[in-house]
């Protein structure tokens, strides 16, 4: 094959990449890239209801983005204020809900969450919440992934303002996973 005609090829599936990211945009779709859930296509069911269980797309901020930036290149170059791409969390609490913070897990109105240690040895992993007993705000949530032992969420930086939220989302072709959809 000649170098115009690979150049010509490589043009091609370039557009027809960013036209298909743009549809899927569009259409409420968006692709999970971090370990804190499967990864696969989730669909926008809607903005509302927001509850425990819900999976959300979620803008961390400038100071929860900088906690991640070392390692999580992923992160980089999107649709945020913070200028990082959204990231798909489930909801672990919310207002009214008690939630004990300590090394070992995230406990929820007196239910451990498995998969929720945090983990102290990584400059990732700079702890901004302290350990303790949180009650749930007005307007907040925590976002707290249990598919993932690693995840950066809220057992990190806490509470998460509902405002952060960009939607709720469904899994596409996740048959074993039982999100609330």
């Amino acid at each position: 094959m000649s170098v115009r005609v690979t150049l010509i090829a490589l043009v091609i599936a370039s557009g027809a990449l960013v036209t298909a990211s743009l549809a899927a945009r569009f259409l409420g779709i968006q692709i999970n890239v971090s370990r804190s859930m499967p990864y696969y296509l989730w669909r926008e069911t809607s903005r509302l209801p927001i509850e425990r269980g819900s999976v959300v797309s979620f803008c961390p901020t400038l100071d929860q983005t900088q906690q991640a930036a070392n390692s999580a290149s992923w992160l980089s170059k999107a649709a945020c204020p913070a200028g990082v791409m959204p990231v798909l969390k489930p909801i672990a609490a919310v207002a009214g809900d008690q939630v004990l913070v300590r090394d070992e897990g995230i406990t929820v109105n007196g239910v451990f969450l498995e998969n929720s240690s945090r983990h102290n040895d990584s400059s990732l992993r700079s702890e901004i919440v302290a350990e303790g007993s949180y009650r749930v705000e007005t307007g907040q949530v925590w976002l707290v992934s249990t598919f993932h032992p690693s995840s950066l969420d809220s057992r990190y930086y806490g509470p998460v303002v509902i405002n952060q939220i960009g939607g709720v989302f469904c899994p596409m072709s996740i048959k074993p996973y039982a999100y609330a959809c």
